[in-house]
């Protein structure tokens, strides 16, 4: 009688164990039908179920320039260039200037033929100051290595002095 009851009792466990897995398993399909996608949607978008919270803000498509448009800037605010250029350097490497000059960064692409869309955080209308140097005994560039007959093109902002960029070339190819 004893052993009767028991196989009973375990039954009944085992029925109970069983029912309250094929509900937990209902619960988690009915979660998992409402749970997001891969990706970010704007049914997607909202964090809690209060509603108040986001996963992420708006992308903003057109954001501001960290360098804005500065090319009504009177010429006695712009930075003197000078302070920046290592002429003794330059010297020492037998390189020669060959233009220093102040223009927007529109007309710096147009004669460097780049798209100013390159350049995300500068304002086309942006003043920059070009500074161009010739080395015909070639550069040591310290990452590219030795560049014959290398040709520089720096460019700085022009009202803050700021480094931009710039490009080395060899004039041999």
């Amino acid at each position: 009688m004893k052993n009767k009851i028991m196989i009973i009792l375990a039954l009944s466990f085992g029925l109970l164990g069983s029912m309250g897995i094929t509900f937990a398993n209902k619960d988690c399909d009915e979660e998992s039908s409402v749970a997001p996608q891969w990706g970010i949607t704007d049914e997607t978008k909202i964090l809690n179920t209060e509603k108040d919270g986001e996963i992420m803000p708006d992308l903003v498509q057109n954001p501001e320039y960290v360098y804005p448009s500065n090319k009504q800037l009177d010429k006695n605010k712009l930075f003197d260039i000078d302070k920046k250029i290592d002429k003794e350097g330059i010297s020492k490497d037998k390189g020669e200037i060959k233009l220093q000059q102040t223009m927007t960064l529109q007309e710096f692409c147009e004669m460097m033929e780049k798209d100013p869309s390159e350049f995300t955080q500068i304002s086309p209308d942006r003043l920059v100051t070009i500074v161009q140097v010739h080395y015909p005994a070639g550069l040591e560039h310290y990452r590219m290595g030795m560049i014959e007959n290398a040709f520089s093109t720096t460019f700085y902002d022009a009202e803050t002095g700021s480094y931009l960029g710039s490009i080395v070339k060899s004039l041999n190819k």
